[in-house]
């Protein structure tokens, strides 16, 4: 049993003399402030959001104020190929995110993204067809909000740089 304490000790001195930090240590002073709210419905929607939240949390602190960030999800569908029996091979799908940054002082600006993709559809098969939609919005909502994600960034940086244009 003392050899056990004997053991710990020496490894906690070890590493709290290497500089050792735990991983897992928030740093909430280094990051960007955000009001996110996202408008739409759906799961591709949910998918969107927490995509958004998580690349929001990356973004280091630029400004001391909090950015407004408003977003709106429109999205829409269509067959891309029709076989030759008139029956659709392949699916469409077009998302674009209209979103408005604010800062609190009374700047903004507003911008759009636009994500499409598409996947087959196998009439025989609605198990396949169906994980392949849902497959294929998941990705797509992901992408869209990564691409935002660096725009918003770049308006921001812009907006430290130059002052009046946000």
């Amino acid at each position: 049993m003392f050899k056990k304490f004997i053991i710990i000790l020496a490894c906690s001195a070890i590493l709290s003399g290497c500089g050792f930090q735990p991983m897992l240590k928030g740093d909430a002073a280094g990051k960007q402030l955000f009001v996110l709210s996202v408008k739409g419905e759906g799961y591709p929607v949910y998918i969107f959001r927490r995509e958004m939240e998580k690349q929001l949390s990356l973004v280091p602190r630029l400004k001391e104020n909090a950015y407004r960030v408003d977003i709106s999800l429109v999205g829409a569908e269509a067959a891309a190929t029709v076989a030759q029996d008139a029956t659709i091979s392949r699916v469409s799908l077009n998302y674009i995110a209209n979103y408005k940054i604010s800062t609190p002082d009374g700047h903004s600006v507003e911008q759009n993204t636009t994500s499409t993709t598409s996947y087959p559809v196998i009439p025989t098969d609605e198990f396949i067809s169906k994980n392949a939609d849902t497959a294929a919005r998941t990705r797509l909502m992901i992408d869209l909000a990564k691409d935002v994600a660096l725009e918003i960034v770049r308006a921001i940086k812009q907006d430290v740089e130059h002052q009046p244009k946000l």
